[in-house]
């Protein structure tokens, strides 16, 4: 792609020239929206059993497969992207378990695990109700980063990262790269003045295979507006102002 072209996000094709013009010029009559009004997209790791790889699902992305990185806000598909993380937090995510899977609850409060059995180091399982019927589910302590990623069209996009289960590892790579690291004064920078390379790659257990994230440090970043962004992010997440859209795809 020329430095002067802009791929339309949802079908990947380059806008013409012409159309790009009228909509530079429309940019001044844009409207503005207050950070609360805005959902921040949810990137996730399709699996074999996700919709979008289903072409018989309603969710179905042509040419989706396994391993692909979704964005639940745009649609958009990527092998591979540049992350600057901003704001890291936990929560606890309630699944209802496979086969029929789906999103329960996205912010299970920490203080109802006790009515639950534990499941290993960062899963429980149990009854809850949801409007007058039990439910079945699998609460996983979900680590979370939110970050600045690039991916193929080169545009930075605040976006969030879950990372349940076995892809926590990950996300203690990325928290223990930016705790350790100083700088010749001893400080320690934030966070987003790191950048990592975030990929997927195929994992196994037994006779269970899936996708899990391959993280590598990519030093500090080097674009001050990209910095920036991340900052604000950082900022807007810890304050509550801004939320990201709720999980689309269990992993």
């Amino acid at each position: 792609m020329a430095k002067n072209e802009v791929m339309d996000p949802s079908t990947g094709e380059i806008i013409p020239a012409a159309m790009l013009k009228r909509m530079q010029k429309s940019a001044e009559k844009a409207q503005t929206f207050d950070a609360s009004d805005l959902i921040i997209p949810r990137l996730a790791i399709l699996q074999d059993l996700s919709d979008q790889v289903k072409p018989r699902s309603s969710a179905y992305i042509d040419g989706a497969k396994s391993g692909d990185i979704f964005n639940n806000v745009t649609n958009t598909l990527d092998q591979q992207m540049t992350f600057i993380p901003s704001y890291y937090t936990k929560r606890y995510i309630a699944w209802k378990p496979r086969p029929d899977g789906g999103l329960v609850d996205m912010d299970f409060p920490e203080e109802d695990l006790a009515n639950l059995d534990k499941d290993g180091i960062s899963k429980w399982i149990g009854e809850i109700e949801r409007e007058g019927k039990k439910v079945f589910v699998e609460v996983i302590e979900t680590p979370e980063w939110a970050g600045i990623a690039i991916g193929s069209d080169g545009r930075p996009m605040p976006c969030v990262i879950s990372f349940p289960s076995t892809k926590a590892k990950a996300a203690r790579k990325i928290s223990t790269t930016c705790e350790l690291t100083e700088l010749p004064d001893g400080s320690i920078p934030a966070s987003f003045c790191h950048q990592f390379s975030l990929s997927t790659g195929l994992e196994s257990s037994g006779d269970n295979e899936w996708f899990g994230w391959v993280v590598s440090h990519l030093g500090f970043v080097q674009d001050e507006n990209l910095m920036d962004k991340a900052e604000k992010l950082r900022d807007s997440m810890r304050s509550g102002e801004v939320k990201a859209a709720d999980a689309q795809v269990s992993e």
